[in-house]
């Protein structure tokens, strides 16, 4: 028996039938894609074979094991769909032991990339001669900007990388549980000359064989299904942020803090990590950020109601003055904001990734290795 999480438009389910499936279950949590989908497995003449089930994973009541575990549950991060939450349930509760799970593993990769395309997207034009660059304060550095939202198809942009792609996390479909996902990642890469304009994200999964499956768009751009796979996962890009030093105050960086603990203009970046950015709160919906006097707003509350606290609200991110809520220390003129990076030839930096809480996507500061540092 073949068991298909995320059935989705059903061409999983139905591929497995035409491969010899004696049984195939699909679990889809979308009503109009059930629907659809069942019409799609009538049209192929598999109803006797394929039934799609109208619920989430972990609500699925099996009356059988499956043999084969074939799942889709990926977005535009590796992670964002919950592949490895929905994994980790299946093995526990529907799967046969020793089961086959395809993907059997992935790995989520980033590059520095230099675009005069993405540039030119993300900075204000100057308007006869009207500089206009302040503005740039209000750019989100926290948030992975979705290639799909922005009308991006990845495999056409143009672009340069200025390193080789890392890999900032890795899961084994079979063993990985959610809880020991890591909350963040540093790693040293070394640069080829030019101006680093934004983070790309992409990932590869592969099976038992080794064959992959990649958002690339280095990998697409020769392939006939490059279009499709920019509309189902396109690309993610994070606008450049520079950390400053470790002796800098304005900077401060909390790791698995509750709020409680957590210093005078902190900012929330999910459960897992809470950071200072130079003057500007970047809100990012999870945990809040800390008054002066340690009480905590905006506590896991929706973009209505920061609004309503008549905050300034750019997209999902909250953008307040440290003039209003600061800690003794920190420069409001020296907001963290997304500046293009000059790197020369062989230059070493450290990229820190800063996970989201549920692993939707995460947040990348850069910085240069320190004269102390190099080797």
């Amino acid at each position: 028996m073949v068991l298909d999480l995320g059935s989705g438009s059903g061409i999983l389910s139905i591929m497995a039938a035409q491969l010899g499936a004696r049984r195939v279950v699909g679990v889809e949590e979308c009503g109009d894609l059930v629907r659809l989908s069942r019409r799609n497995v009538a049209a192929n003449g598999f109803e006797h074979i394929v039934e799609i089930h109208h619920c989430v994973a972990s609500e699925l009541e099996p009356d059988e094991l499956a043999d084969v575990l074939v799942t889709e549950t990926l977005g535009t991060w590796m992670t964002c769909e919950g592949i490895v939450q929905y994994c980790e349930d299946a093995r526990w509760r529907l799967l046969k032991q020793g089961a086959l799970i395809i993907p059997e593993r992935g790995t989520q990769y980033s590059v520095l990339v230099e675009s005069a395309e993405l540039e030119r997207l993300f900075t204000p034009p100057s308007y006869r001669g009207i500089d206009l660059s302040a503005v740039m304060e209000l750019q989100d550095t926290a948030s992975c900007l979705w290639s799909k939202r922005l009308g991006i198809r990845p495999s056409d942009l143009v672009y340069r990388e200025l390193c080789a792609p890392f890999p900032v996390l890795s899961a084994d479909f079979n063993n990985t549980v959610s809880d020991s996902l890591p909350s963040s990642q540093q790693t040293c890469v070394r640069t080829l000359e030019g101006r680093i304009h934004a983070v790309l994200d992409f990932w590869v999964v592969e099976d038992a064989q080794g064959r992959q499956l990649s958002t690339n768009p280095r990998a697409r751009r020769c392939e006939p299904w490059a279009y499709a796979r920019d509309v189902a996962w396109g690309n993610g890009f994070h606008l450049v942020a520079e950390e400053p030093p470790d002796d800098d105050t304005r900077w401060a960086v909390f790791h698995d803090t509750e709020v409680s603990e957590v210093p005078s203009g902190s900012l929330s970046m999910g459960a897992n990590a809470l950071h200072v950015c130079r003057g500007i709160c970047l809100y990012h919906g999870h945990t809040g950020f800390v008054t002066r006097d340690g009480k905590a707003i905006f506590l896991s509350c929706t973009r209505e109601e920061m609004l309503n606290e008549q905050r300034h609200v750019l997209g999902s991110t909250l953008h307040v003055s440290m003039e209003e809520y600061g800690t003794p220390g920190l420069d409001p003129s020296r907001p963290m904001v997304p500046i293009p990076m000059d790197v020369a030839d062989d230059e070493k930096l450290v990229v820190t990734s800063l996970f989201h809480s549920d692993h939707r996507g995460a947040q990348h500061l850069l910085r240069r290795i320190r004269p102390e540092e190099r080797r």
